[in-house]
């Protein structure tokens, strides 16, 4: 299989699992009593920002492959230290803003890390 397809098809793994993810926290915060709209809303700027921050790595990861190793390793620091800048200003928007529910925001930072420990402990595939 092809590099790219395989990052491809692992994108798209992710992102049913961080669907159904969202879709099964939607159900628990509303039913704990969170507001629908609010909670639905967040979970989607969460969700969009877990997506990207997924991507993000799988980016720095095939960028630092290609390069001598010294570099290599700059780039993926450099790429860390981007990712958790933007994580930290997420949640301190997640915090702040009135209109956004909080932990439903937060909620799908959590998910890629989730799936990735699902999929290493209960499947095995090749690749």
């Amino acid at each position: 299989m092809h590099q790219q397809e395989q990052i491809n098809r692992e994108y798209r793994w992710m992102l049913g699992g961080m669907a159904a993810l969202t879709a099964v926290s939607f159900a628990v915060l509303v039913l704990a009593g969170c507001a629908p709209l609010n909670t639905g809303f967040s979970l989607l700027i969460g969700l969009a920002y877990a997506l990207l921050w997924f991507w993000m790595v799988i980016c720095s990861a095939q960028r630092a492959v290609r390069l001598p190793p010294g570099l290599g390793r700059w780039v993926v620091r450099r790429g860390y230290l981007l990712r958790y800048g933007l994580t930290g200003i997420v949640i301190l928007a997640a915090i702040r803003l009135p209109w956004v529910q909080p932990v439903a925001m937060v909620l799908p930072l959590f998910f890629p890390r989730l799936l990735l420990v699902w999929n290493s402990a209960f499947r095995r595939r090749g690749g």
